[in-house]
């Protein structure tokens, strides 16, 4: 498939107050969305620049910050500025790409009414998978990496299990609406628990099965690391990456942060359990 140009042509025309108001409105919900998706601060600049030139400003300025954007817009001598505060962010990559398509799909014909149109359908269609496929595909995921990781049968099963459960219980706390440093303390408190409680008991069970066809049940460790994996910051460490690169400083020493802290919260969530139950990963 190829993508249309990335810059489209710039057009400007003279607008009133009202409209250039109307243009920023729309952009600035459409660079919110884009953010609260996951994407980079340098590539929210970019798209909202798209939609804004193409709408006929004579140009626009954004400052993007991982959880809010400031924008202003200029026609001949008007000017509008607006300033927006989003901390609900999450990772949707399908909505990126969607979002990220529609910008550079956008002519010399598109209006205010039909962008707007459009981040509404995109806003409203639901995500690509259902919470019950993303629990089941992530448990897997993990279950896959404690074998990687040198584990056995019974790892596979209790980073499945641990890692899944994990996975529900922060979809169920996105809903309730907690915040993500709490919420991430109590996901790797419950895959490490999980995971802790198959181990100990099933090991016992299944050994003795296992020992005679010449299979370890387990090692003891990568069950228990492999079911926080899935708590791992991979999105924001990569943008964070990506907005250092850039040299969009304030931006990537923010995500940077952010996925620090979030990774400090899985190791607190682990060792309420290691310490309560006394065991070692080390």
């Amino acid at each position: 498939m190829t993508l249309p140009p990335y810059m489209p042509p710039h057009q400007p025309r003279e607008m009133n107050a009202q409209e250039l108001a109307d243009v920023l409105r729309v952009t600035l919900r459409f660079g919110t969305l884009l953010l609260r998706s996951g994407t980079t601060s340098s590539r929210v600049d970019e798209a909202m620049s798209r939609v804004a030139l193409v709408l006929g400003v004579e140009r626009i300025d954004n400052y993007v910050t991982p959880t809010g954007i400031i924008t202003s817009v200029y026609s001949g001598r008007e000017h509008r500025t607006q300033i927006t505060h989003s901390t609900a962010l999450s990772v949707d990559m399908n909505r990126v790409c969607e979002l990220e398509l529609m910008s550079r799909n956008l002519n010399a014909t598109s209006t205010v009414e039909s962008v707007n149109a459009a981040i509404e359908k995109i806003e409203k269609k639901p995500s690509l998978y259902t919470p019950l496929v993303v629990v089941i595909g992530t448990g897997l995921a993990c279950g896959a990496l404690a074998l990687i990781l040198g584990g056995g049968a019974l790892d596979f099963v209790a980073a499945t299990i641990g890692a899944g459960l994990a996975q529900y219980t922060r979809h169920t706390l996105v809903k309730a609406k907690i915040r993500a440093i709490p919420m991430t303390v109590m996901a790797a408190f419950v895959a490490t628990l999980v995971s802790w409680i198959l181990l100990r008991f099933l090991h016992p069970i299944v050994q003795p099965a296992l020992d005679s066809i010449g299979m370890m049940a387990t090692n003891g460790k990568a069950g228990i690391v492999a079911s926080v994996l899935v708590l791992i910051p991979g999105v924001p460490m990569i943008t964070a990456f990506l907005d250092l690169i850039r040299f969009d400083l304030l931006a990537g020493m923010a995500r940077g942060v952010y996925a620090f802290i979030l990774v400090v919260c899985i190791a607190l969530g682990m060792l309420a359990v290691l310490i309560w139950t006394g065991f070692s990963v080390v």
